[in-house]
């Protein structure tokens, strides 16, 4: 291991290496993995399943697609779809899981770890509507008639007819960050609303006003292709993504303010190697307890 400038590193790396017994070396970085809830309740394990169809309704076959993705394959209909009632369905992604829903009306959604989405089976009436909690990067199929809605936690709704974007709104963060790639977008709230341009991210925290400035969209979209972009950003900030992708727990002693981290991480790596290399910045290191992580402010750290 690297030297360590620090008046205890021999113990604070014992403390990071030494976890041959413990279940945090052996937690595995996130999988596709999720659940399907249907109208009735019904829940389907998905990563418990075979590809194929998973379930059928009247217009519409449900398939699991190469163990990483859920796709509703509508029949072709002339006209707008009538139905007395619209039944809906919900993905739910847990902790150390990630995956792919393919809508009804084609539109692409990568749901991140802890993250669920609602939708209908088959969309009908004039717009298309979905409600999302914690993450999800979305490619909307273009309908010049049909409005594409995102309901976000209740309190965020974004409207566009055909675009590529990224919503963040976990609810432990209390902010919603929306990043537009491509096309536009609509965000309202019950502040104000914007229109975003490619490249903006639009900041919804805490009841404010929208804030919108540049995206660094690499950073942005680095959970999406497989990796942690650390850009200055703080402990807690890394541990809440750690604790959602490696399914573990995460605690705090000591003071962790004004410590940030710069750095790039491939996702499919170990989470020993990641915290191995947080810890060299001398400033925090960390505790493992079965599957609970205590990142702790180093009083020894240099100033």
């Amino acid at each position: 291991m690297t030297a360590i400038r620090l008046k205890n590193y021999r113990s604070i790396a014992i403390a990071i290496v030494n976890t041959k017994n413990s279940a945090v070396k052996e937690a595995l970085p996130g999988s596709s993995k999720a659940t399907l809830t249907l109208g009735n309740g019904k829940k389907i394990i998905l990563n418990e399943v075979r590809n194929g169809q998973v379930v059928r309704f009247a217009n519409v076959s449900v398939q699991k697609i190469m163990d990483k993705q859920l796709a509703y394959i509508s029949k072709k209909t002339t006209g707008k779809t009538a139905s007395a009632k619209t039944e809906y369905n919900t993905i739910t992604v847990p902790k150390g899981g990630q995956y792919q829903l393919s809508l009804s009306d084609g539109t692409q959604v990568y749901l991140n770890s802890e993250s669920a989405l609602t939708y209908p089976v088959a969309f009908s009436g004039n717009k298309r509507s979905v409600v999302l909690t914690g993450e999800a990067y979305f490619e909307v199929t273009k309908n010049a008639h049909l409005p594409f809605l995102v309901d976000v936690n209740g309190k965020q709704k974004i409207e566009v007819l055909g675009t590529h974007f990224n919503v963040e709104a976990y609810a432990d963060e209390n902010v919603i960050n929306t990043t537009l790639l491509e096309g536009s977008v609509k965000i309202a709230t019950a502040q104000n609303e914007t229109i975003l341009k490619p490249g903006q991210i639009a900041i919804n925290k805490n009841k404010q006003f929208l804030k919108v400035k540049q995206a660094n969209l690499e950073e942005v979209m680095a959970w999406k292709n497989g990796l942690f972009i650390f850009n200055n950003e703080s402990i807690v900030s890394i541990m809440k993504k750690i604790s959602r992708w490696y399914n573990v727990d995460v605690a705090y002693e000591g003071n962790l303010e004004n410590i940030n981290f710069v750095g790039n991480y491939a996702r499919s790596k170990s989470l020993t190697n990641l915290l191995k290399s947080i810890a060299l910045m001398d400033k925090v290191y960390f505790k493992t307890e079965g599957r609970r992580i205590t990142a702790i402010g180093n009083k020894y750290a240099e100033k």
